[in-house]
């Protein structure tokens, strides 16, 4: 099932899941797991207190037995990320992040995004190839959060490095030792960066997100310095690997249907329904995972306790039970519910930040960049089946100053 040909195009892959059946046991995903493909069936799952989003661990279980205790702290921290955590630890955890993503914070960042989004652009030549990938879409979500966090946008470099290898190892379903032991070192490393910067923070706090986790409290509960640092190590790895991809399929999205692209440049006010429609058409997360907490039937499987549950949300935003003509790529698409950033109590808490940095990039690139075209017929894409973006996409592009009251608005 997971070959090139599918990192290519997963899609038709997706639609003979669903018309052969609501669940498939696959013995080779992650150790064996449940996929469940249809739209239906996805979003009951994502709320159902019976499976467990405490599932770190699965990933270095599949190594070698006399590996595993040299992914004993890894476990440990990886774990930590809310992404991991069920109730009450989640309700609490989640409460305390909510208020570093209320909307009256993630408005006041919109200048910073804007800004970076240009710079950028500035840097790109006026006319020629170049690697949109390695020159905007890469950079511009590493630089945006080291800019809101208060980090030195020098070690950027150094923060796509482990981010990348974070998701080499987490996004496959079976990685080799170098891949995890990688990944491990990296998760590693990004922590202890973030706990040396929330401990600078402590002593010198500034009006940057790592100050403002530091000093949220709930009812006299708030984040210890390890809990900061890790889940800043979550915001860094999320806001980056699924913010980049969203931007590079979303291009290729609007580069493969000209007339959409069009579209879009008669009239930018429809970026962010296209953004939507970006996210359900090519979601840059392909799946999510639980473990059954307990033995019960669903879907017409008989799912045991320890099983791994499988809801393929890039398949149930293709389906077309719930979307008319779903495989058409359609900026006007009047309903784009999708489940590219989950859905339930786990329902990606950086949603608005990533929306809003995908709406200012798209805008700035089309309001300076008046010829955009794909120069490579097929593009690369990463050899990753949990996170689903590209390598490098080579454009031929021509780019024109900003207008500066416009960047300033």
């Amino acid at each position: 099932m997971f070959d090139q040909n599918f990192i290519e195009n997963p899609y038709p892959t997706y639609r003979a899941l669903r018309e052969a059946g609501s669940a498939h046991w696959n013995g080779d995903f992650l150790g064996g797991a449940w996929l469940l493909p249809r739209h239906a069936d996805i979003a009951p799952v994502l709320r159902d207190a019976r499976l467990s989003a405490q599932r770190s661990h699965c990933y270095s279980a599949l190594l070698p037995e006399p590996v595993q205790p040299a992914f004993a702290e890894f476990n440990r921290v990886f774990g930590m990320w809310l992404l991991f955590q069920d109730a009450p630890e989640h309700t609490l955890l989640r409460k305390l992040m909510n208020k570093g993503f209320a909307p009256q914070v993630t408005d006041l960042w919109r200048d910073a995004i804007t800004r970076t989004a240009h710079t950028l652009i500035d840097r790109l030549p006026a006319h020629g190839t170049v690697d949109y990938m390695g020159s905007f879409a890469h950079p511009f979500p590493a630089l945006v959060i080291c800019e809101l966090m208060g980090v030195d946008a020098r070690d950027q470099a150094e923060f796509i490095e482990w981010s990348d290898a974070i998701a080499r190892f987490f996004g496959n379903p079976a990685s080799s030792l170098e891949v995890a032991y990688r990944g491990r070192d990296s998760l590693l490393a990004m922590t202890r960066y973030f706990e040396a910067v929330v401990e600078q923070r402590r002593h010198a706090p500034g009006d940057d997100l790592i100050s403002l986790l530091i000093r949220i409290e709930e009812d006299e509960e708030a984040l210890n310095g390890e809990q900061v640092a890790s889940q800043c190590s979550m915001l860094m790895f999320g806001g980056h690997e699924t913010t980049r991809n969203l931007l590079g399929n979303g291009m290729l999205a609007l580069l493969r249907h000209p007339d959409q692209m069009q579209a879009l440049r008669d009239d930018r006010s429809r970026i962010p329904n296209a953004v939507r429609e970006m996210l359900r058409y090519d979601s840059p997360v392909q799946y999510l995972t639980r473990i059954a907490a307990e033995d019960f039937e669903y879907a017409g499987a008989q799912i045991r306790r320890g099983q791994m549950v499988v809801p393929l949300i890039a398949s149930g935003n293709r389906d077309e039970t719930r979307h008319a003509d779903a495989d058409r790529f359609d900026i006007g698409r009047a309903d784009t519910a999708h489940f590219a950033f989950g859905h339930g109590p786990h329902v990606c808490i950086g949603t608005r930040l990533a929306l809003l940095e995908a709406e200012i990039a798209f805008d700035a690139l089309l309001a300076r960049c008046p010829h955009i075209a794909a120069v490579d017929t097929r593009p690369e894409w990463l050899a990753n089946f949990g996170f689903r973006g590209l390598s490098t996409l080579r454009l031929d592009m021509q780019t024109q100053p900003a207008d500066a009251g416009a960047v300033a608005a």
